[in-house]
């Protein structure tokens, strides 16, 4: 990029803004509707830095909801990570302050033969601001590739949630005679992604750089949506074409590679896991001293300090694939089964611990049942598909796991009765 334009979100001041050659525009898709949590601002962070690009478009709700606090939390983060210029355009949930924040909701990015034209449609309707801006624009700027961006979709019959056919109308009036110009319709709001088309125009649907991904559609295969952008390039060519990046493949390093923030980073994870911990277990002695509302608190705290420490663990990068999170539990289960209980059961039957020997041989017990599933799981996944939706009990007394249909009447492992077995719930 020329140095006239600098790195990191723009205010659009100018409803024009002159760019130099275009060659890859990175379009992000709702990075902020489920809240800016740091799990949410990891993919994002990713989706600003971690891929080369001359300019990023965000694709609308960049914020959850109107707190002038929460727009500039995500205007200063955005600023910080963004390695190239980044506009926004208005989103559903951007209304309150977008204007102060981000400047006009209508603009356009000129680049010699590009030319992106961003509309508001916050409100599921063009704005007559919106249309009015198109048809000057169009008039004003003559340029070969022609992109239109904006919130909600264009009707398509993937992703209902999109413009009624009514309101598109007004807006295929004004873009009609240069259709054969128009190179794509950029949409997001819907937390999925979609490549489709209207009147042979091809349109994208991004929805997945932060923002939960959601079943869209149960007629289709979603199996292989995941967080991620969509980036517009020139091929060798010359030719504008699209391609898919994946968040999920990208590991964010940058600020690890600070040694003490990372030392800080691990410390804070662990103590969290601690906490959650401590609450539940204070929870649970609670409830059984007949403490309930004493209990409900400890556990709203064990709930809040696992998010904590998920958050902790994303931003240290420890999330891995599903295949690659099974084959390290495989190894830790066996670790603890073949190397390190056994080594604490010699040594505190040597010295005759018996109670630690005992607590050591449960969960030892335990382990091999979790070595086992968890390896036929392996097999499934590796072939790409999911295990049969058991049922599962885990004995509250020594921590044992049953896959069973019907519930234990025992816990082979201490013999508990079934008043201890309980069933392990869905997430």
């Amino acid at each position: 990029m020329s140095n006239t334009i600098r790195k990191g979100l723009l205010k659009m001041e100018k409803t024009v803004l002159h760019l130099p050659r275009a060659e890859r525009i990175n379009l992000i898709g709702d990075p902020g509707c489920d809240g800016l949590g740091a799990g949410i601002m990891t993919v994002f962070a990713k989706a600003l830095s971690s891929t080369e690009a001359d300019h990023s478009i965000i694709i609308g709700d960049m914020v959850p909801f109107g707190s002038k606090k929460i727009y500039q939390n995500v205007c200063d983060f955005t600023q910080s990570m963004a390695e190239h210029p980044v506009t926004c355009l208005k989103g559903n949930h951007d209304t309150e302050y977008y204007d102060e924040f981000f400047g006009s909701p209508n603009y356009a990015l000129a680049s010699e033969d590009l030319l992106i034209i961003v509309l508001d449609n916050a409100a599921r309707v063009f704005t007559p601001e919106a249309l009015d801006f198109c048809k000057k624009v169009l008039h004003k700027e003559d340029a070969e590739n022609i992109i239109f961006a904006f919130h909600y979709p264009p009707p398509n019959p993937v992703a209902g949630n999109s413009i009624n056919p009514s309101e598109w109308e007004d807006f295929r009036a004004i873009y009609g005679v240069y259709m054969d110009k128009i190179l794509y319709f950029v949409s997001g709001h819907v937390h999925s992604m979609v490549e489709t088309e209207i009147d042979g125009i091809p349109v994208l649907i991004t929805g997945g750089a932060g923002a939960r991904i959601e079943q869209m559609n149960p007629e289709y295969d979603e199996s292989y949506i995941r967080h991620h952008i969509f980036q517009i390039f020139r091929e060798d060519g010359g030719k504008f074409t699209h391609r898919i990046i994946y968040l999920d493949d990208i590991p964010y390093t940058r600020e690890l590679k600070d040694r003490k923030l990372l030392e800080m980073l691990e410390t804070a994870y662990h103590n969290e896991i601690e906490a959650h911990f401590k609450y539940k277990m204070m929870g649970v002695n609670a409830k059984e001293q007949g403490w309930e509302g004493l209990a409900l608190l400890f556990k709203a705290l064990s709930d809040s300090e696992f998010h904590h420490a998920m958050n902790h663990f994303e931003v240290l990068g420890k999330g891995k694939t599903i295949l690659e999170n099974l084959k390290k539990s495989i190894d830790g289960e066996n670790y603890e089964i073949n190397e390190m209980y056994k080594s604490y059961m010699e040594y505190a039957e040597a010295q005759g611990h018996s109670l630690a020997r005992y607590t050591f041989q449960d969960a030892r017990d335990a382990e091999k049942v979790h070595s086992s599933l968890l390896s036929k799981a392996l097999e499934a996944v590796e072939e790409e598909k999911d295990i049969t939706l058991s049922s599962y009990y885990t004995c509250t007394s020594c921590g044992y796991t049953f896959e069973t249909e019907n519930k234990p009447v025992r816990c082979p492992v201490c013999g508990a009765p079934d008043d201890k077995i309980e069933p392990v719930l869905p997430l």
